[in-house]
């Protein structure tokens, strides 16, 4: 059984980017997460237990967190993923996501977004289908 998670985080150190036997490109990222929370009696912000996350990359997401990493060292991303937890042989219990999606979080740092040129963007546009289904329920 797997609990999708959303978190966002500092990478520990700059990832290494794998390829499997069909020439797939993968990566794990080592994110360590903590939440700030106000402590009722002091009134002081304290942060929680630091959890660190295998957080599982693939295809051309992958190669982007590696080249991110390479060029501006510890950057802050967010993760949302689905979250396995795993025994390795002394039993200690790792967290391990595989993530749907990674993205670099803007809070306490400045961020520079460069396009591939001559390709046109990824992913669904989201401005076409909410306008698409304003106009189905107008009918």
């Amino acid at each position: 059984m797997f609990t999708q998670i959303t978190r966002t985080g500092n990478l520990t150190k700059t990832p290494t980017l794998f390829r499997d036997q069909e020439g797939g490109k993968y990566t794990y990222a080592s994110i360590a997460c903590s939440r700030r929370f106000k402590d009722r009696t002091t009134g002081e912000w304290q942060s929680g237990p630091r959890i660190v996350y295998d957080v599982h990359v693939t295809g051309n997401l992958a190669a982007a967190v590696v080249d991110l990493a390479s060029r501006c060292g510890n950057v802050a991303l967010e993760f949302t993923g689905r979250l396995i937890e795993e025994a390795d042989e002394p039993g200690t219990i790792r967290q391990k996501v595989y993530a749907d999606n990674v993205t670099v979080s803007l809070r306490g740092q400045n961020v520079t977004v460069d396009r591939p040129k001559g390709k046109p963007r990824q992913g669904p546009d989201l401005a076409a289908e909410a306008s698409s289904a304003w106009e189905e329920q107008a009918d």
